[in-house]
């Protein structure tokens, strides 16, 4: 079984526009200066034990196709796109996290001040 994202040219861009979206909004915060007081986390081990994770994902992704074909989720249009609905909700969920974060909120929906507000 090959995904779906390989046999759909239009899927496979749509996935890395928004992979690629993610990424760069996660090395955009990773530029920013780290806040006054803010508590250090992280190290090396960290790091590490991150990137171990990754690979294991990596290969479990790749592996399980073969080892349990049946586990497929079929119709991949369907799949792909329940997929792609929760990864640019995520993605709309860590950029507000972001912007509250840097006290930049954009708002995402546009609504008219009210009389209280003015």
């Amino acid at each position: 079984m090959t995904p779906y994202v390989d046999t759909n040219h239009l899927a496979g861009l749509l996935f890395l526009t928004t992979i690629s979206a993610w990424g760069m909004m996660e090395l955009s915060q990773r530029s920013q200066p780290q806040r006054q007081g803010a508590t250090r986390i992280g190290g090396v081990a960290s790091r590490l034990f991150g990137l171990a994770l990754v690979i294991a994902g990596a290969v479990v992704v790749n592996v399980t196709p073969h080892v349990v074909p049946g586990a497929a989720i079929r119709p991949g249009a369907v799949a792909f796109a329940a997929g792609l609905v929760i990864l640019l909700a995520a993605l709309g969920d860590r950029y507000r996290a972001y912007a509250a974060q840097h006290k930049r909120l954009v708002p995402l929906i546009w609504r008219p001040k009210t009389r209280r507000q003015q």
